[in-house]
């Protein structure tokens, strides 16, 4: 996990070593590992810390050392897990990497991902602290990788310049998140191409004409001009074929 998203699930970890207080790498992995696989197994409303404890053969002390509630070990466990498989790409075209990115990310939101994120989402609403760990430790730094995306895309060339990053990234994502929410449809993998292949084309950069092309276009083929030339000098016939009478 990127450090800066670590300060903002555990802003006041020291910074310094504290004598009993320290975590150690072993036992952190293994109680974000026991939570991940409780919360993938159960979901958050029947993760415990006691059960958390058990699988990762900790106490249920040193838990609580390092974290204050479930929420926040639940989000930091989550983060752990999911933040290296949704990242995006990183290829010639930001516009291809984007255009990997949304269907990789409704793919795994299609499963057990996607029904801890509910769960997620719906305990931050009464939860001020884990509504502030998933803001700042997963929505924050996802927006600002797609921004930055996005501004790599302006800067190549392949999106109009002056478009509003933040209601590109709504744009994108937000289709997702509602139909992962309100469960009216599947997060198909059809949705999400066609949803960014949508949003992709009203941003993207015009393409200059060819002056050549231009040209051809305004230029009467040889064919129809020899047609358009004979047809002018031709005699004026019935509908059977004889000259009309002048």
């Amino acid at each position: 996990m990127p450090q800066q998203w670590r300060r903002a699930i555990s802003p006041n970890r020291p910074s310094r070593r504290v004598p009993g207080r320290r975590r150690s790498d072993k036992s952190r992995e293994a109680i974000l590992k026991a939570t991940n696989e409780l919360l993938e197994e159960l979901g958050f409303a029947r993760l415990s810390i006691e059960g958390i404890a058990a699988r990762a053969g900790v106490g249920k002390a040193t838990i609580y050392r390092w974290w204050t509630s479930k929420g926040t070990l639940a989000i930091e466990a989550f983060l752990e897990a999911v933040t290296s498989k949704i990242e995006f790409p990183r290829t010639a075209s930001a516009v291809a990497d984007i255009k990997t990115q949304i269907p990789m990310v409704a793919r795994i939101y299609r499963g057990k991902v996607g029904r801890i994120v509910r769960e997620l989402i719906a305990l931050s609403q009464s939860d001020p602290e884990t509504r502030r760990l998933y803001v700042q430790g997963y929505l924050e730094p996802r927006r600002s990788a797609a921004k930055e995306v996005l501004q790599r895309g302006i800067d190549q060339g392949e999106l109009r310049a002056g478009i509003d990053l933040d209601v590109v990234v709504d744009a994108l994502y937000g289709p997702i998140f509602h139909r992962l929410l309100t469960d009216h449809a599947p997060v198909s993998g059809a949705f999400a191409s066609t949803l960014v292949a949508m949003v992709l084309d009203s941003v993207a950069a015009a393409r200059p004409h060819s002056p050549a092309r231009s040209a051809v276009a305004r230029t009467p083929s040889r064919g129809r001009a020899r047609a358009q030339t004979s047809s002018k000098g031709a005699a004026p016939t019935t509908r059977l074929g004889r000259p009309a009478p002048r």
